[in-house]
C-alpha cells in the first residue's frame, strides 16, 4: 500500500519547493522516500526506514530546511 503526499511549499511560484512523500508500511516501520523539485527539476532526494512516525516527520521538515537553504 503506497499513500503518496504531495506539498508545495510558498504560493507555487516559480522559486517554490516541491516535496514529494511516499510512505510504506514494512516490517520495521515505514520506508520512506522524498523528493524535493523547483521548477521541475530534483534539488534532491532521500530514502530511509523508521518506526518512529515523530521522528519520521522531524527528519522530512530538517531536511526540506537544509533543501530551501541551500
Amino acid at each position: 500500500m503506497e499513500d503518496p503526499f504531495h506539498f508545495i511549499w510558498g504560493n507555487h511560484q516559480q522559486h517554490d519547493v516541491e516535496v514529494n512523500i511516499i510512505y510504506q508500511p514494512v516490517k520495521e516501520g515505514y520506508e520512506v522516500k522524498v523528493k524535493w523539485k523547483r521548477k521541475g527539476q530534483t534539488l534532491d532526494s532521500m530514502s530511509f526506514v523508521d518506526g518512529d512516525l515523530q521522528k519520521i516527520k522531524e527528519k522530512i521538515l530538517l531536511e526540506t530546511e537544509r533543501v530551501i537553504l541551500q
